[in-house]
């Protein structure tokens, strides 16, 4: 999700954090010169009969704020940072309410997120194992501090990116199963590979460091 916005009005960037009052007026301030910006483009309004949307959220792998009226409640869901909530409300304000507060909390974690790069790589065999051929860039990887390892986090993240293959989006990872994929700390990056012989599939480079 986006996190750091420009300022319309000096045009300074700042967190966008968002706040909903008791009239269901939404809005966010510049942290830089305080102005005050309304906004109501931050969540979606979605409708029950988006499948799964409600009870299939493992299978969503879109971030974002939903808000669901049933005619009879309103349904909120919030997907970020790898984690899913979902919550119900009497009313639209409460509802809206509920989002921000987690959509602050998604710029407050984002904030404890390293980035790094993601590339394909394209390996022969030679006498030695396997021999770089060239590196494909396929995208940037937001990766959480907060687990037991940069390694953990890095293949959390992994099962959840993708990249564009020709027309089509394509998963990097289905399964982080240490007996299928394997990742190693190679000092000046990260590389992923397939157990079955050891083959380097992706190398996972710190942005800052690329090369």
């Amino acid at each position: 999700m986006q996190t750091m916005v420009c300022c319309p009005d000096c045009h300074e960037k700042t967190r966008k954090k968002i706040f909903v009052d008791d009239r269901g007026n939404s809005f966010w301030a510049c942290e830089k010169c305080g102005t005050v910006h309304e906004d109501y483009m931050w969540y979606i309004i979605a409708s029950e009969k988006m499948a799964g949307l409600k009870d299939n959220l493992s299978k969503i792998n879109f971030e974002g704020y939903f808000m669901i009226p049933t005619g009879i409640e309103y349904i909120g869901i919030a997907i970020a940072n790898g984690q899913n909530e979902t919550d119900e409300f009497p009313d639209r304000i409460e509802c809206m309410k509920w989002l921000a507060s987690k959509q602050r909390e998604g710029v407050e974690s984002s904030e404890q997120e390293e980035m790094f790069e993601v590339y394909y790589l394209d390996v022969y065999p030679d006498e030695c194992g396997w021999t770089e051929n060239r590196r494909v860039f396929l995208g940037n990887l937001a990766v959480s501090q907060t687990g037991d390892s940069i390694e953990s986090g890095i293949m959390d993240a992994m099962l959840r990116f993708k990249y564009r293959d020709f027309r089509r989006q394509v998963r990097a990872l289905t399964t982080k199963d240490p007996d299928k994929v394997y990742i190693e700390d190679c000092g000046e990056w990260f590389e992923i590979g397939e157990v079955d012989g050891r083959k380097p599939v992706y190398m996972i480079l710190p942005a800052e460091g690329a090369i």
